[in-house]
């Protein structure tokens, strides 16, 4: 189902990805143990809220999910001139 959420944001769908992330919001609530933040990333991505999209790649990496994906995915290519990626990839060690 995440691609369908990349697909609405992307699309300046606004209604529709806001709808992905009310859920993603509900189900981080009932499934407390489930970390969400790549999703949360993703949809962000799609929105061009690139603060959100740091937000939740930093609290990625602070449990230890790799997201090395954004230094060798094109599709991640326009986070890689903001000062905030740099941060983020000496906080992976990178």
């Amino acid at each position: 189902m995440l691609p369908d959420r990349n697909i609405a944001a992307k699309a300046d769908n606004r209604v529709e990805a806001e709808k992905f992330l009310k859920k993603l919001k509900e189900r981080e609530q009932k499934e407390t143990d489930v970390p969400l933040y790549l999703d949360f990333a993703i949809i962000y991505h799609g929105l061009k809220d690139y603060d959100k999209v740091f937000y939740y790649f930093k609290k990625a990496v602070e449990l230890k999910i790799k997201i090395l994906f954004i230094i060798v995915d094109p599709e991640w290519r326009e986070l890689r001139s903001d000062s905030k990626y740099k941060k983020l990839i000496m906080l992976i060690n990178l």
